[in-house]
């Protein structure tokens, strides 16, 4: 029980936060490895992919949700199928590849790129610093560029993780939480939402499988319905702290790594 006057911790955005950070994890891995017979079977309901599905349902409805239950459940049927779709969309440059960085959905488009802008942009650039300055250890290859989907979309999972870190450890109103809630929603407007819709599409045009077409309305959904709430702050992500205020001098006090 509470003391008298401590304030409880807000259980609906918790459960928020962690139905979140669970599914932008799941949404990331979508894009950084080829699928398994293991994850299709998890996601057709022979596993313990239940919560992952209830979120997608409760966040972008029951229809989407089914598609991708049931677009997994036909996978399961020929999953080197499934992974030769990967590697054409996302892996191998070739005629269905998506290109799956923000610099070359957003930057100054190329002819030895095939219309999409260079590689490590720009928009890399500041999505790399927003890494350092908010101290989250991802979870992508060595090599892989800072700005590839799955690292975007890994970095709103770990935003959410923090706010419900947070959650749990404090109360309601937590400068900290709500500090890693703005961080998510600036991320998401400024960059994640800046290019991957149109991914999405371009998923849905190209892909030869249901199941990733399926994905990108998902994905697309998701991204509509989360980012309709944005923050009160015009700070830039580089003048953000995790704590929720603007940065009057010297360097973020950044938190410790997840790990």
């Amino acid at each position: 029980m509470s003391e008298p006057g401590e304030e409880q911790v807000d259980a609906d955005q918790l459960a928020e936060a962690e139905g979140l950070s669970g599914l932008y994890l799941f949404l990331a891995g979508l894009f950084r490895k080829p699928p398994t017979r293991d994850l299709m079977a998890m996601l057709a309901g022979e596993g313990s992919g239940q919560d992952v599905r209830e979120t997608i349902g409760e966040l972008v409805g029951e229809e989407l949700a089914a598609a991708l239950e049931s677009a997994a459940r036909q996978a399961l049927g020929d999953v080197d199928g499934l992974r030769r779709d990967f590697e054409q969309l996302l892996s191998i440059p070739q005629a269905a590849y998506l290109a799956p960085y923000e610099s070359a959905y957003r930057g100054q488009p190329a002819a030895r790129t095939r219309g999409h802008g260079l590689l490590m942009g720009p928009h890399a650039r500041e999505v790399a610093a927003q890494y350092r300055l908010a101290g989250l250890a991802l979870s992508g290859e060595p090599n892989e560029l800072p700005d590839h989907i799955s690292l975007e979309l890994e970095f709103i999972a770990r935003c959410a993780e923090m706010e419900a870190r947070n959650l749990r450890a404090g109360q309601q109103g937590s400068p900290e939480a709500a500090g890693w809630r703005l961080l998510r929603r600036r991320f998401l407007e400024q960059h994640v939402r800046a290019w991957v819709p149109r991914l999405c599409e371009e998923m849905e045009r190209r892909a030869s499988t249901a199941f990733y077409r399926a994905a990108a309305r998902v994905v697309a959904g998701v991204l509509a319905l989360e980012g309709d709430a944005l923050p009160a702050t015009d700070a830039p992500l580089d003048r953000v702290e995790p704590s929720g205020q603007e940065i009057q001098d010297g360097p973020s006090r950044a938190p410790a790594p997840i790990e």
